[in-house]
Formats: C-alpha cells, structure tokens, sequence
C-alpha cells in the first residue's frame, strides 16, 4: 500500500528512575516524557500518468519542502496520507527505595554476665517521584488539488489520516522500602550450683544432705524495626490528546477553484430486475433484465464530470450479464436519484442435468458492480445493497417417483409418477412437449430384462421406454401410472435402473429437446418369510444385508449342524410377533418357539419414494411388550447386534401400577416360594411392591434408606430363587403412615440363565466371528449345544473362530450357573440343571461314540475347575447352612464326574498341570487389568474381549432404578411405540398403493 507520511514524531517515554541499592537507599525520580511531534503540513496536486491508468502523479509540497512522485497502485492499490499527530510519550516510574538494614543482634547470656538488647532496623529508602504522561501532537494539515477532468483520480486515495496524537499514559511513584528488622535479643543463661550440709540422725550418726540450687542470667530483648520510607508523592496526569488537524480538496473548474471539504462518495443502494417471460419460473436460458438503479452520492463533492462509471452484473455460475451501462455524470453532494436502466442479463444453462432424485431449485444471488474505465478498476466499497435472491427451476418437475425398493422375482407393480407444472403457462401435450424415459442401469442383475407397461404397451428396457406427457395445466399436479416387472433372478440382488424427464427449450440452438432431471433408482430382490418346524435362528435381514453376509449365517450354521432361516423386513413391512403375515396362518412368536429370532440393526429405506425418504432401523420395528410376550409364552431369545449401546433393562421391565403391595419382605418371600412354582408364562413380565419403612436409627436420608432397603430386597429375592431374575425400583413418597417411606417394586424380568435377551454392540457379523457365534450359541439348549460341541471340538492344536466360540459358550453358560448356584445361599430348588445335563451327554457320548475325544475339552473342564475352586474349598467347611451346604457338594460330585472323563496317566496330568498354570496366570494378568471393574471370575477366566463395551454392559446393568428413570423407560416405550406403528403404517400405505 503506497503511503504519503508526514505525521509527527512519537514522543519518548519518560527515563525510569533507579530503585535503592543498599540498605536505606532512596529511589532516583523519573525522566519527564515528551510530547508528541504534531503532523506536517502538505499541499499536493493529483494528476493523470498518461502512461498507465493505475498510476497518478503527486507533486507539491510537504514541511514547506517540494515533493514530486509518481505512485505505482497497481489493480487494486490506493495512495493514503498520513498527517496523525504523534503520541506522547509514556510517563517514567520512580525507583522503587531499599529496605532498611537489619540491626545487629544482642549478645547471649553467660555465667557470668546478663544478655544484651538487639540492635534497632534502619530506616528504608524514599520512593522517587514518577512522572506525567507527555500530550499528543496535533494533527497536521493537507490540501489536494485536482484539476475537474482528474476528479476520477481521487477514487485512488486512501483515507487521509489527520487525528491529533493520543496523549501518553501517566508514570508511577516509587515506592519506599521497608524498614530494616530489629536486631534479636541476647538469649538468657540458666546454671546450677550445689551446697551441702550436716546433722546428726537419731541414731547420734552424722548425715550429709546436698541442696541444688538453679540460676538465671536473663536475656535482652528484640531491638526495634526501622521505619519505612515514603513513597513518591508527585501529581501524575496523563497527557493530552492532540488536537485533530483538517484536509480540503480543491478542484479547478472551468469556472474557476472550488473548495470542497470532502471528495464524493458513490453508492449503489437499489435496482430492480424484470424477467421477458412472465411465467412465475425463472428457468436456465431466459434472459432478464436490470430496470432500475437507486444511486447516492453520500460525499460533498459531485461526481466525475468527465469521466463516466459503467453499470454491469455481477456474473457467477447461473447469471451472465450483456454488456454494462453507463450511469449519470456529475451527481450533486447528497444526491439520492432512481433512473431508468435496461441492462440484460441469461440465465445459463446448467453443465449437467439435475442428478439427485430431487428437482432442480438453485438459489444463487444477482449483484451489480460499478465500473470505472478511466482508471481501470472495480470499485466494491461503492455496493451498498443487497443481493437479490433468485430461484432457478424448470417448469415441470418430476416431484415423486413411486416404485417398491423390494420386490419377490417375477413380481409385478405398479409405478405412479407424479409431475407437477410450476408455471403459469401450459406445459406438455402438443404445446411444450415434454416426455419421461425409463432406462436400463447397472447391478447384479441384468435390468435390460425389466419390463414396463403403460397403456397396454409392454416393452422391456433394452431400449429406452419413453412415455410422453400429457398437457398439464398451470399450477397444476398429475399423475402418470404405469406397471413394472421384474424377471425371474435370485434373491438378495441389487440393482438400478434410471428415470429422467425431458422438456423442449425453444430459446436452445444446440439442444431444443435436452433432458432436465435423471437419477437412478434403487432396486432389490427378496423373498417372503417361509418358516419350517428345523429352524433355529430365524435372521431378520433388510436391504443393507449383504449375500455374503448371508453366505457367511449359513456356513457357521451349518458348521454346527443348525438351521437358519431369514425374515427379510423390507418385503414383509413389519416386526409384529403376533400377527400373522398375509401368506401365513402362524405367528412370529409361534414360530420360534424355543428359538432365536436375530435383527442386525442396519439402517434402511422403508419409503418406496425418491424423495422424502425415510430410514429406519431393524430395532424400530420391535415392540418391548411384544418381547416380553414372546419370551414368556414361547420362551423365544432375541440376539441384537447393534452398533449402538441399548438399556437392557429398559428392554425387559414390566410394571403394573396395580400390582399387590406387601406389608414387608417377609410376607413377600413367603409368597414367592408359591409364585415361583407357577407357569413360566405368569412369572416374566409380572410385578409387585413391598411398602418400606424408616429405619429405628440411622443418620441416612430417607431416600438413601429407600435404596439401601431396595439393593437388599433385591438380592435377598435374587439368593432365594437363582432360577428368576429381578429388577428393583424405588417408589419415594412422603407423608405415609405406619412410618412407610415408599414402595420398593419388584419386577420378574426375563432369567439371565436363560440369555433371553442379548445386545452385541457391533453390526458387521464378519467383524468379530468368535463373538458372533458366541453370542448365538449362548441361546442354544444346552443338551443341543453340548451334543454339537462333542462333534465339533476334536481339534486340539488349531481351533477355528467357530470352534472358539463353542468352548466360550459353553464355559460361559456352565460357569455362570456355577456362579449364581453358588451365590444363592439359601436356594431350595436349585440343581445346576444345565451342568448336569451336559456332563450326561458327555457320558452318554463316551459310552457309545468311538470318535469322543474327551482331551479336545480338557481346557473347558479345567477352566470349569478353577472357576469353582473356591466354593469347592468353602464347602468343606459350611455348617450353618446346612441347604446351601448340600447345593455345593452336589455341585463339587458333578465337577469330580466330569474330571474323571479326562485321561488321567502321568503324561496327561502333567500337561493338565501346565494348562491349569497358564489359565491362572492369565487370570492374574486380567484381574490385575481391571481391577476395579467387578468381573466374575468366570469372565476373567474367558477368551472374551473385555476391553470391549459388550460385556461390560452386561456386567454393569443396574438392578436398582429410580422412579425417574422407570418414567423415562415408559416415556421411551410409548413414543418408540408410536414410532413403530406410524413407520409400519406409512410404509402399508405406500405399498399398497404399488400392488396390482
């Protein structure tokens, strides 16, 4: 940036005073701060160079001195004048005084002499004066002088800067020092001396007695501290600011000088535009034009009078103006004027047609830009107003395109397109000839061999299907019907096909018919839900499964001799446990009677639409009450691999806000021995509340005694009857009598012995094989699994990720019941029923089968082993209760079962010893890992990936809520409800307006 400086010198900062540098030292005062240098004084002509248009003359005179240069500005440079008044100069600070010296110590007491008085501190320092900020210099003068045809040139000048100097920021007082400390007293002496004396005892003996007698010579005493010094005490101001000095501008007319006390400002602050086809459309290639222009000169001079600015539109991707036009000259100071204008500008046609299923709005903006050819330059600071913005679009848009995403091979449906004329002019017909084309696309399929109909003309995609469209009228909507089939292929393929829409555009020589919107669409073959009696798994399966993925189910499936089926949610439209699908006469639930229905939570389209999609995922589609339904009269399993963390036990409550209500625990207990006995069916989902009172004596809030009294109801039902499961909840009311603090509520929730719901927090099955199948596994009976492990688990140096999973399973299924068994200590009816019946099929198994292999399980049983070491140890040793004594030691005879089936002689045991000595160190290894986190033993002694979240949410699932947090499961479940049913409606909806 070229810069003309004549402003005036800063002025120096006040010299600093030095501060005291021995004992009692004063500070020196500060140095005076100067003034600021006021701004010089210039008188400089502006004239053309006739050899570059970006360049002006300077010359004059500056501080009396003459000054001639020409300035380079360059395309975009502006020439600025400084004439600022220099700032005053910082005031200066006084030095600071030095503290005072200490006094001399007093002399200690001796013997023979008394301590003398310490010394008095010295007098500190005096603090020197600082001094006034200086004041600011004035601003200085300048005068410019153009000749009328150079006016032009004052567009190149910068701000002229005269503002008078700031004044400079006042100086500081030094400080006085401290004054020195008094010197310590001489510390006191104390001695003893000892005399002796005699006497005759009754005896007539004579006796020496000896007398000590002590002595002190005092001390003296702390002299006195000094004084301190003063501190500076001059009066301080800060400069003044300096007075701002004055600029003129001078232009010679023909008529002679003229003064003018500030050059003229130019601003665009309106236009108007008008469109040539009045349509209501702004549509690529329409020309349009600039009709008005708001100007206002803001300055005190007029404009140019012989130089002219030039008017033209600002282009961009969609605007391109035609030519510019000049505007008025010589505009008077203060001018607001609105004059006709006429400058055209196009609509451009777009590179490409729209691609997206949604029709072309573009939105861009028109701008003006003010011109001056005389100095070659663009002049943004003179725009003011505002864009305007502008929507371009065509006139008919393809507004829906209505197709099934999903469809059975062979299936035939229906199309509906709905187009809509945006205009108000006829589009269509014989008077705007637009036409819709269907066009093959690619995917795993071939899509040459769909076909399509419309009136009675069926011909398949080989060739572009083109359908021409009707007249629509203005601002109006029509819908085009026509069929679609798809031929017979596989399932689970994916495929598109394109849709795009046609519109002659007469204002185009290179293409009167060009096409205006295409986009692909998506589509995919399924297949209906078939159940069979053999299923194991039923996979519920969407658009976003893959066949490999598919592939991959059936391989592990049939890896371990089980059946899978699949339930494709797209083409079946719903979730419903207990409503039949049209083509059945069973239920979901029905079904999978002691099966396992899996969702993999992808998200996909539910909308058979091109636009206003809408997505959703698998989970969305399942209602909890039916989850709990299922369990309890089907005993179905639910596995849900989801990336995203769920609430179990938001899954599985079950309140009855009318459930019974028990005076106490003990009348509660006493009536679940009963319940327990009941069908499986009346126990999951039930609920009743036990009234809670205050303690006798306790120093916790109500609130906190609520808890405690729900955690131990909870885990006292919970030891009583392993078999169940129980989620408390604490119900706080105040005001109750019989000193009732609230309820406790006590919910029976699916068995974790059951794994009856299961939530992995990942959704790529290929990902984590081992936990995949794990997870499966964990809902297979044990009889079944345990019959399929004897099978599978023969490989004893490599074990595939199927093979691992197996022993996973079943270390995590016999372990836990282990666990819990052994926890539940005064359990009536609890006899490790899965341990037990999967030591009877190893039994069975080696009695009758060849190939059983008892050392392939060798690491399995030790792993049971260490598991129960503890409780094997404790249950030697139990008197007191005498029932859950019994549990253990049945549990200890069944472990002592399955070790005897391992092979027993010396070289076998040695290598058990080495297996059991790895598995416990990496049991250290782990329980030192995360310590802290509460892992059962039964979990550090897996091969599951604890650092994961999936097991540390199972092992973190709360058994107590709040009332609060019961509020929000129930305000969840009604609005995921009601998302459910409005998802499973909307996509009925559009479905069977698509069948034939």
């Amino acid at each position: 940036m070229a810069e003309i400086k004549l402003s005036g010198v800063d002025g120096q900062d006040g010299e600093d005073g030095y501060a005291g540098s021995h004992y009692g030292e004063n500070g020196t005062n500060a140095g005076p701060a100067q003034d600021g240098g006021d701004g010089g004084q210039a008188y400089l002509r502006i004239q053309r160079v006739l050899e570059s248009q970006s360049a002006i003359l300077v010359s004059g005179t500056i501080h009396s001195q003459p000054f001639n240069q020409v300035f380079e500005l360059g395309p975009n440079g502006f020439l600025n004048i400084d004439a600022r008044g220099g700032k005053g100069g910082r005031g200066g600070y006084g030095g600071n005084g030095h503290d005072g010296r200490p006094g001399h110590d007093g002399m200690d007491a001796t013997r023979f002499t008394n301590g003398t008085n310490g010394g008095s501190g010295g007098n500190g320092g005096n603090g020197g004066n600082g001094s006034s900020g200086g004041h600011g210099g004035k601003g200085g003068f300048v005068q410019i002088i153009v000749a009328e045809s150079d006016m032009d040139l004052l567009l190149l000048l910068g701000p002229i800067k005269i503002k008078g100097g700031p004044g400079g920021e006042l100086g500081r007082n030094g400080h006085g020092g401290c004054g020195g400390r008094g010197g310590r007293g001489g510390s006191s002496y104390t001695y003893s001396t000892t005399t002796t004396s005699t006497y005759r005892d009754s005896n007539g003996n004579t006796q020496t007695q000896y007398h000590t007698h002590w002595h002190t010579n005092p001390g003296g005493i702390d002299g006195p501290p000094g004084n301190s010094g003063h501190n500076g005490n001059a009066q301080l101001y800060c400069g003044r600011d300096g007075n701002d000095g004055q600029f003129e501008f001078i232009v010679e007319h023909g008529a002679g000088p003229v003064k003018y006390e500030d050059k003229y400002d130019l601003k665009i602050v309106d236009f108007g535009m008008i469109f040539y086809e009045e349509d209501g459309i702004i549509e690529p290639g329409e020309k349009a034009y600039i009709s008005t222009l708001t100007i206002h000169n803001l300055g005190l001079m007029p404009t140019p009078i012989h130089t002219d600015f030039f008017i033209s539109l600002v282009d961009n991707n969609w605007l391109s103006g035609i030519g510019s036009l000049q505007i008025p000259r010589a505009i008077a100071p203060m001018d607001l004027i609105t004059i006709p204008f006429k400058h055209e500008f196009l609509i451009n046609y777009p590179l490409m047609p729209q691609t997206s299923p949604k029709p072309r709005e573009e939105i861009t903006t028109a701008q003006v830009q003010i011109f001056k050819p005389s100095i070659n330059r663009f002049l943004p600071p003179s725009i003011v107003v505002q864009p305007k913005p502008l929507l371009i679009s065509y006139p008919l848009s393809l507004s829906q395109y209505q197709c099934l995403r999903t469809f059975s091979p062979g299936q035939e449906a229906k199309i509906l397109i709905t187009l809509k004329n945006n205009s108000t002019l006829e589009i269509g017909g014989e008077i705007r000839p637009a036409q819709l084309w269907l066009q093959s696309g690619d995917g795993e399929f071939d899509t040459t061999d769909i076909l399509v109909s419309y009136k009675g003309e069926k011909k398949p995609l080989k060739d572009p299907y083109v359908i021409k469209i009707p007249m629509i009228d203005p601002m109006s909507t029509i819908v085009i019907q026509c069929q679609i089939t798809i031929p017979q292929v596989g399932y689970l393929l994916k495929a598109t096909y394109n849709v795009s829409s046609y519109l002659t555009d007469p204002r185009n020589q290179a293409a009167t018919f060009p096409c205006i919107h295409t986009f692909p669409y998506q589509i995919r073959t399924g297949f209906h839900y078939v159940p069979f009696p053999e299923q194991d798994f039923v996979f519920v399966i969407n658009e976003n499964t893959k066949i490999e993925e598919v592939n991959y189910i059936q391989e592990m499936c049939l890896y371990y001799g089980l059946k899978a089926n699949f339930y494709d949610i797209n083409m079946n439209g719903n979730l419903n446990l207990f409503e039949p699908l049209p083509h059945l006469t069973t239920t979901l639930a029905q079904d999978l009677d002691n099966k396992t229905l899996v969702i993999i939570n992808n998200q996909f389209t539910v909308s058979s639409t091109s636009q206003d999609i809408v997505y959703a995922r698998t989970l969305d589609f399942l209602r909890k009450s039916e989850v709990l339904r299922a369990i309890a009269e089907h005993h179905v399993h639910f596995v849900i691999f989801s990336p995203y963390q769920h609430n179990y036990n938001a899954w599985t409550f079950k309140y009855d806000p009318e459930c019974h209500v028990f005076n106490d625990e003990n009348e509660f207990l006493a009536q679940e021995y009963g319940f327990s006995e009941r069908p499986f069916s009346d126990k999951v989902g039930s609920s009743c509340a036990i009234h809670a009172k205050k303690a006798f004596i306790s120093f916790k809030s109500k609130i906190d005694q609520l808890n405690i009294q729900a955690d131990e109801m909870r885990q006292t039902v919970s030891k009583r009857f392993p078999n169940h499961s129980y989620l408390a909840c604490t119900l706080f009311r105040e005001g109750q009598p019989l000193k009732r603090i609230g309820q406790v509520v006590i919910m029976r929730t699916p068995p974790m012995l059951g794994q009856y719901v299961t939530f992995m927090d990942f959704n790529d099955i290929r990902s984590k094989p081992m936990d995949f199948a794990f997870a499966l596994l964990n809902t297979v009976d044990i009889d079944k699994k345990a019959k399929i492990a004897v099978r599978v688990l023969q490989n004893i140096e490599k074990k595939n990720p199927f093979e691992l999973a197996m022993q996973e399973s079943l270390a995590f299924t016999l372990s836990r019941e282990i666990y819990i068994g052994c926890n539940s200590k005064h359990s009536r009816k609890f006899n490790f029923d899965d341990f037990s019946c999967f030591l009877s099929v190893l039994k069975n198994q080696k009695k009758d089968a060849d190939y059983f292999n008892p050392k392939a399980m060798e690491e399995l049983f030790l792993r049971l082993k260490k598991c129960t070491s503890k409780e094997a140890r404790f249950a030697d040793k139990l008197i007191f209760w005498v029932a859950h004594a019994k549990l253990l030691r049945q549990m200890n005879k069944k472990l002592g079962q399955l070790m005897q089936l391992m092979h027993n002689d010396k070289q076998n045991k040695l290598e058990q010893e080495a297996t059991i000595k790895t598995i416990s160190a990496d049991y250290l290894i782990k329980k030192k890992k995360y310590k802290g986190l509460n892992f059962p033993k039964y979990l550090l002694l897996s091969n599951l990936d604890l650092d994961g979240t999936t097991y540390r949410s199972w092992l973190n699932t709360k058994t107590v809520i709040s009332e609060k947090e019961l509020k929000e499961f129930q305000a969840n479940e009604k609005k995921h409800n009601e998302q459910c049913n409005i998802l499973v409606d909307y996509k009925k909806q559009l479905d069977d307006q698509l069948k034939v």
